[in-house]
């Protein structure tokens, strides 16, 4: 069976990456498919500069096998930050072993608060993602503005559901 991992690529609390990926991963589990879902906030202790190569402990180690390792797809959600996606991501796909995304697939769902929605952001991060040889699904939904279609830490845009909804069909189907 299938299993779909949902990344939350800011560190950052409460952040609005958060709820998106916490709206796709209900909707996943709606489908009864197998997820996981990782929100890289709540890695903020695990993850050090530094240290974590060198002095990782067991529990982020059995983390990043099996929301990893032993998963066949990833979602991630991607802010973007300085026109760029955010430096506690790429942290944390440098932990992991890149033969841990060898030949998997990836999905990439980009959110600004500005114009673009993410367009910068997930372009490259597809670029990280294909040098570790994670094929990366082509529809990338862009969600701009996103500070206006949250309210009470959910998503009340409709049409950005229906357009994250239409991503993961296809996604599914990828």
């Amino acid at each position: 069976m299938s299993k779909t991992t949902i990344i939350c690529g800011s560190n950052r609390i409460e952040s609005n990456s958060s709820v998106l990926s916490s709206y796709i991963a209900d909707n996943l589990k709606d489908k009864n498919l197998s997820t996981s879902h990782l929100n890289l906030f709540d890695l903020n202790s695990k993850i050090e500069l530094g240290d974590m190569y060198f002095n990782s402990d067991e529990s982020f180690e059995q983390l990043k096998k099996e929301l990893i390792q032993d998963s066949d797809k990833f979602i991630f959600v991607i802010p973007e930050y300085n026109g760029s996606f955010p430096g506690a991501l790429k942290l944390f796909i440098d932990t992991v072993p890149p033969e841990y995304w060898k030949g998997k697939k990836a999905g990439l769902v980009g959110l600004s608060s500005g114009m673009q929605g993410g367009a910068l952001a997930m372009s490259q991060f597809t670029n990280v993602l294909n040098y570790l040889k994670c094929s990366v699904y082509y529809h990338k939904p862009k969600i701009p503005l996103i500070d206006s279609k949250i309210e009470n830490r959910r998503l009340i845009n409709t049409d950005e559901m229906e357009k994250i909804d239409a991503f993961l069909k296809g996604f599914l189907a990828f």
